[in-house]
């Protein structure tokens, strides 16, 4: 279960996630919604790669947002681009078997 409760996410003078508060069962629901509703700024909190303003975000009772990123992966939160992206945070060769994974 993924609980989400008082998420707030602020980009300069944009809010694309304010006070959101939710709960997902595994397998039980989607995300959809128009350009702008904030869908790729929630993944990025998930994946760790922006880092909410306000709020907690729990998966199984375990903190997300203060969980390092390969330890997200091995519960298989991950995070795919459209483009290459690398993270700056890992090494050259972790960032090409990233890619393989």
């Amino acid at each position: 279960m993924i609980e989400i409760s008082d998420l707030t996410v602020r980009f300069g003078g944009v809010t694309p996630l304010d006070d959101m508060s939710v709960n997902f069962e595994p397998g039980t629901c989607g995300l959809i919604g128009p350009n702008g509703a904030g869908k790729t700024t929630f993944f990025n909190v998930l994946s760790g790669f922006v880092k909410p303003a306000a709020g907690t975000v729990r998966a199984f009772g375990e903190d997300l947002v203060r969980m390092v990123h390969f330890r997200r992966a091995r519960w298989g939160v991950r995070r795919t681009f459209q483009t290459e992206q690398a993270i700056e945070q890992l090494s050259v060769f972790d960032n090409v078997a990233m890619i393989h994974e």
